[in-house]
């Protein structure tokens, strides 16, 4: 499994993670990185970590960076076994139509979900992204994966 997430400032790319909450077994290490697009935009700090080997149908919890790092995230493993039940939903967009398709998909019993599609018409706009993610989040059930900026864990 591999975690990236971006920060503003230095932190070590390091991912702890453990089967119980709070209760973090084991870590690993990764790389950092960034770039530039012109100049018009920096990003922040890449890190990028694999973590693993993991069980499979298991619950992990984890959490990036420093050690004392307070926000915890989780996800869990897909089943040893087929079928592994895929839900897409593509191009879904910010729409009337957006809470009711998430909440119909959340009612539904999968082991992942999808949401391909682009959101370029956003144009740059960050707080539309973050709406985006905070929207589909809560109507899935899922735990929210944004934090402030929306530099925080993707997996």
């Amino acid at each position: 499994m591999r975690i990236s997430w971006i920060t503003e400032s230095s932190t070590p790319a390091t991912v702890q993670y453990g089967t119980s909450p709070e209760k973090y077994e084991f870590s690993a290490n990764g790389i950092t990185s960034s770039y530039s697009y012109t100049i018009a935009y920096e990003s922040g700090e890449i890190h990028d970590v694999v973590i693993g080997p993991l069980k499979p149908n298991t619950v992990y919890y984890y959490r990036c960076g420093a050690s004392d790092s307070a926000r915890q995230f989780s996800f869990k493993t897909p089943p040893a076994q087929f079928p592994i039940k895929f839900a897409v939903v593509g191009d879904l967009g910010q729409r009337g139509w957006t809470n009711s398709t998430l909440q119909h998909v959340a009612q539904s019993d999968y082991d992942m979900l999808s949401l391909p599609g682009d959101l370029s018409y956003i144009c740059g706009f960050l707080p539309a992204f973050v709406g985006f993610i905070r929207q589909a989040c809560r109507a899935t059930g899922q735990p929210e994966a944004l934090d402030g900026d929306s530099r925080e864990p993707r997996h």
